[in-house]
């Protein structure tokens, strides 16, 4: 099984907002909206998104990135 970790800091930065109550961490856009665009359980002692497809799946993109973009 792979993970993938992200940096909550970067995603505070890049505008969302990150809470934490009991079991669960809820991912929203930061105001005026608010709108929630993740709540994720907690698994033992971290919160994970359990991946819906297949650990062999691969979507296509339709817009060409450089290396330097990716990272």
């Amino acid at each position: 099984m792979y993970y993938t970790l992200i940096s909550l800091a970067c995603m505070v930065r890049a505008g969302f907002q990150v809470n934490f109550d009991k079991d669960l961490c809820t991912v929203s856009y930061a105001q005026p909206n608010r709108r929630i665009i993740a709540v994720i359980p907690e698994s033992g002692t971290l919160y994970r998104i359990a991946n819906p497809y297949p650990t062999e799946y691969a979507k296509v993109t339709k817009t060409k990135m450089t290396i330097s973009e990716l990272h």
